[in-house]
């Protein structure tokens, strides 16, 4: 009889058991290596959106409305001197501009003025960056200068010199460019202010963007208008002198001599009339245009003077059937004007009387 016990089927084995937790217990404490995943892919450039025409200028008609009410309260305080210094305050109302947009447009102000803060649009450079206060001022320069410059009195002297080359490239070529670019460079909306200054005017957002570059044909285009700008004017100028003759200009010299005058400007012409009796008639005359520098005591004396010197200078004026004068009196600093002024209108025989009544 077999009375012991089966050790060997009765045995329960363990190694199994303790090497699995073993290797349990490595893959705890030895964790996983993570596998290496492809690279995040860089931060994509937002899209370049430029601040359009219609915006810009919306940006212009703000800022130009702060100038004015700046403007205007020198005015007031200091409208005779203005008067006095005859047509060269619009430079100081140049330079008032230069103060607000120099350094409102650099990174002084964050490439924003007041009227592009209400429109959301900067002025940057290339990078995305504001300008430095010296582009700023480039940029502000080349945009103000021909609006500021057109209508100064310029002398008579000057203009029929070099100068006359000069201003004809400032005032026509400079302003043209301006014009051209605003309107036909519809791909980085950049005029020459900004072409000159590396500047660009974005919609804010979009600073990072990167920039276009200007259609090379424009360059073309912008040399062609600042030859015809010195050029044209020019031949134009010649043209109508030789056409107006020595008295008629002699006239207008005598009187922009005055120490009153400001600016004076002499035209003689017709215009037509259509009378359905007589049909078809011409009428001739000549205007003289007065912008005085002080207050006078009457501005009917003043012009019977004027005129005095217009018929002893242009004879021709009194066989015309009118003479006409206007006299203003302001001054006009380009951000803010005033004027006050009278006009009158009598034939050749009517003013001699006048003037033989003031003998």
């Amino acid at each position: 009889m077999d009375t012991g016990y089966n050790v060997s089927n009765n045995f329960i084995d363990f190694s199994n058991r303790r090497s699995s937790f073993a290797s349990q217990t490595r893959e705890q404490m030895e964790p996983h290596t993570p596998v290496p995943g492809p690279p995040p892919l860089p931060p994509m450039a937002p899209d370049f959106r430029k601040a359009g025409f219609w915006r810009r200028s919306a940006a212009l008609f703000i800022d130009s409305i702060i100038l004015a009410i700046v403007g205007g309260v020198l005015g007031f305080f200091l409208g005779d001197f203005f008067m006095r210094m005859g047509g060269w305050e619009r430079f100081i109302g140049f330079a008032i501009a230069l103060l607000y947009f120099v350094p409102l447009n650099s990174r002084l102000g964050g490439g924003q003025t007041l009227g592009k803060r209400a429109l959301r649009i900067r002025v940057v450079s290339k990078t995305g960056e504001p300008l430095s206060v010296g582009r700023s001022f480039v940029r502000s320069f080349v945009l103000l200068l021909p609006f500021f410059v057109n209508g100064a009195p310029i002398p008579m002297w000057l203009l029929q010199s070099g100068g006359g080359i000069l201003f004809s490239e400032i005032v026509f070529g400079l302003g043209l460019v301006i014009f051209y670019l605003i309107a036909f460079n519809v791909k980085t909306q950049q005029s020459l202010h900004d072409l000159l200054a590396g500047s660009y005017v974005i919609r804010v957002g979009s600073e990072a963007a990167d920039k276009p570059k200007i259609w090379g044909g424009h360059y073309a285009a912008v040399a062609l208008i600042l030859v015809l700008a010195g050029v044209v004017p020019i031949l134009l100028a010649n043209m109508i002198k030789a056409s107006l003759g020595t008295e008629i200009i002699e006239a207008y010299e005598a009187i922009q001599q005055q120490p009153e005058v400001a600016m004076a400007s002499v035209i003689a012409g017709q215009t037509f009339f259509w009378d359905n009796k007589r049909g078809q008639r011409a009428v001739t005359g000549v205007t003289v245009t007065i912008r005085l520098n002080r207050r006078v005591e009457n501005f009917e004396t003043e012009a019977d003077k004027l005129v005095g010197i217009l018929l002893q200078k242009y004879p021709d004026a009194g066989t015309k059937d009118s003479i006409g004068i206007m006299l203003s009196l302001g001054y006009n600093l380009g951000i803010w004007s005033w004027s006050s002024g009278q006009g009158f209108n009598y034939p050749p025989d009517q003013w001699r009387q006048r003037l033989e009544s003031r003998k």
